[in-house]
């Protein structure tokens, strides 16, 4: 026979044939010689060298731990009493209850928005944040969402943060402020066929950021072509002497 002690922190797990026969808490145990025992640490995640399907079969052993079961496409952020520890992947973990309070939050990858319930900063952790990809607006600007080119919703300023996965995420932004663009150096042949050259200014803002990022492709450049048609139109249509009685 051997003795066994065992803490108030541990557990004690009694093999029989491979099997597990019983799991044990605080005490003095007396075993076959036969019998294999582990003891383990209850602070710390369990981890044995068993098929898991060994694991899952032990009603016993269940009863006394939290089971953690997660999918190829799912992660779990686990907190001890209230502190984000660790990140769990692809697996079946275990981890004992009673010695400390642990809670499990459950991430579905596939999905593209985070959800409120994680912390931004836990984001910028080392074990989160590549998994995560971050867009910023700024105060001056006005955002849409596009996941899998569909219009998804506004961005307000500041940061967002969504999951790494397949989907296809765009953040089409424009600036609010009042902006000049330079139409410059044209070459245009007035009504009586005089060659001058001239370069506009024009100041513009968006009003309608659906119009400008939505309905028109690179809204900058089409504005550029509409003023550039617009002078060549205005000049042209103009004699020399007119436009240099007009040219304020």
């Amino acid at each position: 026979m051997k003795r066994v002690v065992i803490y108030a922190w541990e557990k004690a797990i009694v093999y029989r044939n491979r099997e597990i026969h019983a799991v044990l808490g605080e005490g003095k145990y007396w075993f076959k010689f036969t019998d294999q025992i582990v003891v383990v640490d209850m602070s710390q995640q369990l981890y044995l060298n068993l098929n898991t399907a060994v694991l899952l079969k032990s009603s016993e052993l269940l009863e006394l731990v939290h089971l953690v079961e997660l999918k190829n496409h799912e992660i779990a952020l686990v907190f001890e009493n209230g502190v984000f520890k660790k990140l769990l992947q692809v697996g079946t973990h275990f981890f004992w209850k009673g010695l400390v309070d642990y809670t499990f939050l459950k991430v579905d990858l596939n999905q593209v928005e985070i959800s409120d319930s994680i912390n931004p900063i836990l984001l910028q952790s080392k074990e989160l944040s590549p998994l995560v990809r971050t867009y910023f607006v700024e105060q001056t600007e006005a955002a849409y969402l596009v996941v899998n080119g569909e219009l998804t919703r506004n961005l307000q300023p500041g940061s967002h943060n969504f999951w790494k996965n397949g989907s296809t995420i765009q953040v089409l932004k424009a600036d609010l402020r009042t902006t000049q663009l330079e139409v410059s150096g044209q070459e245009i042949l007035t009504r009586d066929k005089a060659s001058v050259r001239i370069s506009l200014f024009v100041e513009y803002a968006v009003v309608n950021i659906e119009v400008a990022l939505l309905k028109n492709k690179e809204f900058e450049k089409q504005l550029y072509v509409r003023a550039q048609l617009a002078l060549r139109d205005q000049i042209g249509a103009m004699t020399l002497d007119e436009i240099l009685e007009k040219k304020s």
